[in-house]
């Protein structure tokens, strides 16, 4: 059985996994929401981790799903995802395909079968880019399936149009063991976040039930605003865990200045007053504050 974290997004988090045992039912979770392997390997695993655990090992795990029997949903699942991939196989007169990526220029573009829609998707898609196919129906263009594709050009997961959001495997919580603290500084895509608390299964506030918008992080970024007396604005963002990864500090560039001072003041390298006075007058920060 491959390992679970081979299919973790983040190379950081897959670092800070290894080693580390994780129950089943966390690790098909962990297995739906990845994005770098394919839909058919994905299946593959969660089948292989289905058929290995009796369903008292499946209830086993910090982990928090719609439905308590986890193997008869996760069958579901996976029965409706090999439907969604079998039925791109077949050809249907009653529906089409229409292209997702608002940075393509056949954005909305509508094809009579998946192949020609997913030729022309690849092709003007960029390098790094993730985007989507939608099944529709023909005449009202109701969205039935929609597929997702990674950079590799991969199906690796799709929305399936007769499952509630919540029935879904990869929109189920699970709880991941990471070694971040308050006050890193982490990166996610071309962005920088400092991370400002964090939480866990047992003392998450449950307004709600648990799902995958909370497998974040809570965090600060910071916004450059020439108009701004002090140069910008700090937010609060949540960070996704299995997208987040440990900043490269040897990117000062790329980090905005005010972020590190954060970061700094949170693990205690700086003052909160000298912070304020630096943040405040825009003054650079002294190397001694790195």
């Amino acid at each position: 059985m491959e390992q679970n974290t081979s299919y973790i997004d983040s190379s950081t988090l897959r670092k800070m996994m290894e080693g580390k045992e994780l129950s089943p039912a966390v690790e098909c979770i962990l297995i739906s929401q990845s994005t770098c392997r394919s839909l058919d390997d994905k299946i593959k695993a969660i089948r292989e981790r289905l058929d290995a655990h009796s369903d008292k090992e499946l209830a086993a795990g910090e982990y928090e799903w719609h439905n308590k029997d986890f193997r008869k949903r996760a069958e579901q699942y996976l029965l409706y995802l090999t439907i969604a991939l079998n039925c791109l196989k077949v050809a249907h007169d009653g529906t089409v395909f229409v292209i997702e990526n608002e940075n393509s220029p056949y954005d909305g573009a509508i094809f009579d079968n998946w192949d020609d829609a997913f030729k022309i998707a690849r092709s003007t898609a960029e390098p790094d880019e993730y985007y989507r196919i939608s099944e529709r129906v023909r005449n009202s263009l109701r969205c039935l399936n929609r597929y997702n594709i990674n950079p590799q050009d991969e199906i690796y997961g799709i929305d399936v149009y007769n499952m509630q959001h919540e029935e879904e495997l990869h929109h189920a919580f699970a709880e991941i063991p990471h070694n971040y603290k308050i006050g890193d500084i982490i990166s996610y895509g071309n962005k920088y976040a400092v991370i400002t608390e964090l939480t866990t299964y047992k003392n998450k506030a449950r307004t709600k039930p648990l799902d995958d918008s909370d497998m974040s992080f809570y965090a600060m970024q910071f916004g450059s605003l020439d108009f701004h007396s002090c140069g910008g604005a700090f937010g609060h963002i949540q960070v996704p865990i299995l997208k987040a990864e440990m900043a490269d500090l040897s990117d000062y560039p790329g980090c905005p200045k005010p972020l590190r001072m954060l970061s700094n003041v949170l693990t205690g390298k700086m003052s909160i007053p000298d912070f304020i006075e630096l943040y405040s007058n825009k003054v650079d920060i002294n190397e001694k504050w790195l």
